[in-house]
């Protein structure tokens, strides 16, 4: 019996002449971080999701999420690094901005900028779920993209024991094969899917899935909602 895990994932495609938008501010007092030696493997298959221009650990202190018509007034930012010895999950309150602009979700509370620094574009997971952290709803929101990105995501996977994962976004575009991480650092996530993003026209919702195999046997797939809006 195939099992489905159903999410939705919103993504803004954000124009060369966006506004500077607004920020969103800490729910709690306490930046809710961890650095630890033993670390502990995540059960998501979808551990990250995030635009191209997103290069490393040192982009953390620039992440933004589009406006969106959700349901809740905050959000919950997760990042983690692929060797599991950073993770962070923090919530925050979204400003009560009828702009339309991108809202920026301030790390300058973090203690671990520097260890942040040293970890690659494949090496850190980040994403963000609508609601607190504490119990957040199954839509993820894709960071707002700079100008200067390409017209593709990364997906961050964790194949729970696959060895082949492949992502398709809509039944009218190709199917593509993740690259798997293959390294002793692939604890919380170990595979990177790069999709393209549907024509900015496109507007309203796709159906991602993620595929697995485990030499030629299917496992069960994860299947999503990926909403494509405009600014």
């Amino acid at each position: 019996m195939i099992q489905t895990l159903a999410a939705v994932v919103l993504v803004t495609v954000i124009s060369t002449g966006m506004a500077a938008g607004s920020e969103a501010r800490l729910k709690h007092s306490e930046f809710r971080e961890s650095v630890q030696a033993e670390v502990a493997v995540s059960g998501s298959v979808l551990v990250g999701a995030h635009s191209t221009d997103i290069a490393s650990g040192r982009d953390v202190g620039r992440i933004k999420i589009p406006s969106f018509a959700g349901n809740s007034s905050e959000v919950c930012l997760s990042v983690v690094t692929r060797d599991g010895v950073y993770m962070a999950r923090n919530t925050y309150v979204l400003p009560n901005d009828e702009s339309q602009a991108p809202v920026a979700l301030p790390y300058t509370h973090s203690k671990s900028l520097k260890l942040l620094s040293n970890y690659n574009q494949d090496q850190v997971a980040i994403s963000v779920l609508e609601g607190d952290c504490d119990a957040p709803e199954k839509r993820v929101i894709l960071p707002a993209q700079s100008p200067d990105a390409t017209d593709s995501i990364f997906l961050m996977v964790n194949g729970l024991g696959a060895t082949d994962v492949f992502v398709r976004l809509g039944p009218s575009l190709d199917e593509s094969t993740c690259k798997p991480l293959i390294d002793d650092k692939s604890v919380v996530f170990d595979f990177l899917c790069e999709i393209a993003l549907p024509d900015a026209e496109a507007s309203g919702h796709h159906e991602l899935l993620i595929g697995r195999e485990r030499f030629g046997r299917e496992l069960p797939e994860a299947k999503m909602l990926l909403y494509v809006g405009l600014n």
